[in-house]
């Protein structure tokens, strides 16, 4: 099953940001130390712009794919670009907006990660705190009754117990 994308006001007042972003980019308000702008700009835009929600949700209404998509092999956050096989996952857990699931080898999705800064931060926090990663799905932006995806996501995750 596919969910597509419920746009909020939110959605659309992170999208006014990006003139802003852009604004302090090329014109850049402070004239003084031109070349420590230039820098600052030259390694924070990309980083800004990868890790931007909006520019995101603004790539999957313009390839008009789902946010989600759910059925008998996997879970596929396509905001996020991550396939969450049945096999894999341990347990998936609702709370408000938010999907959380449970891996039982997250260490194996770490490198599925596409944003560098999130990826970076659950590497530390696995390697050095020892805290096992976790991985979310923000049922906000699925256009969908959360009732009805919950009871569609325990159906195939006991279709999928009864395989193994």
């Amino acid at each position: 099953m596919d969910y597509d994308l419920r746009f909020r006001s939110r959605f659309f007042g992170q999208l006014m940001l990006i003139p802003l972003y852009s604004w302090i980019f090329i014109f850049r308000p402070y004239q003084h130390h031109e070349y420590v702008w230039l820098i600052i700009g030259l390694i924070f835009t990309p980083i800004v712009l990868s890790s931007f929600r909006p520019i995101r949700l603004i790539k999957l209404i313009f390839y008009k794919k789902p946010v989600l998509t759910v059925n008998q092999s996997y879970i596929f956050d396509h905001f996020q670009n991550i396939q969450y096989y049945w096999d894999d996952i341990e347990e998936a857990v609702q709370t408000d907006n938010t999907l959380y699931i449970n891996l039982y080898d997250p260490i194996k999705y770490l490198n599925k990660i596409k944003n560098p800064i999130n990826r970076f931060i659950m590497r530390i926090r696995f390697e050095y705190f020892k805290k096992k990663p976790f991985y979310r799905i923000d049922l906000s932006l699925v256009r969908s009754d959360i009732i009805k995806l919950l009871e569609t996501l325990n159906n195939y995750s006991v279709k999928a117990e009864e395989k193994s």
